[in-house]
């Protein structure tokens, strides 16, 4: 029996050396060589200086078998993306996405104790239950397959944005019921950057 995979979030502040950083691609390029191009500088310099951006991994035998992370402005860090939720084929059906979004959640939650909006987009049914469960709720778009739009415009195959809104942000918002606040604004420009440049598969 494969040991079970240990669940880590990298603190941050403590740089990824390069070798963990071309660790850490190959297992998002695996079956998706494509994922090469979206992955950028931006990322990798991220993660390199361990700011604007928190991760979180499970680690089978050493090697990293599932991640995910919330990319952040780090001059306003109560709003994130969640993007990059894959998990290797060799290791899936474990629960592990589950277990690494709730670790990730878990450690977002402590660093943004004043509270949060958090944004991401999906194509998986699979996976939006995954994130219901973890307290996201739909904002645009649909899986519906009988939606007239089911994304951005009619040719889209489904997509589905979610938010999910934590701590003194939501009682703010709350308060704020019938005004606009600029959640929506920040939203839309987060999932426009989650769609181009992101993939999330657990």
């Amino acid at each position: 029996m494969a040991e079970p995979a240990e669940i880590t979030v990298l603190p941050l502040g403590s740089p990824l050396d390069p070798a963990a950083i071309d660790d850490l691609q190959t297992l998002l390029c695996t079956g998706r060589p494509e994922f090469a191009i979206p992955w950028g500088e931006d990322h990798r310099q991220r993660l390199a200086d361990n700011t604007g951006v928190l991760t979180a991994l499970a680690l089978a035998g050493g090697a990293m078998v599932s991640h995910a992370c919330v990319f952040f402005d780090k001059q306003r860090s109560e709003v994130g993306l969640v993007a990059h939720v894959y998990t290797h084929p060799d290791h899936r059906r474990q629960g592990l996405s589950a277990k690494v979004c709730a670790a990730l959640l878990e450690a977002w939650d402590a660093f943004s104790a004043g509270g949060s909006r958090l944004v991401l987009g999906t194509g998986a049914a699979h996976a939006a239950k995954l994130y219901g469960r973890l307290g996201f709720r739909q904002l645009l778009g649909s899986l519906d397959a009988d939606a007239a739009v089911k994304g951005y415009n009619a040719e889209d195959a489904g997509e589905l944005l979610m938010l999910r809104v934590r701590g003194a942000v939501a009682a703010s918002q709350r308060a704020q019921v019938g005004r606009c606040c600029g959640c929506w604004w920040w939203c839309w420009w987060w999932c426009w950057c989650c769609c181009w440049w992101c993939g999330c598969w657990c």
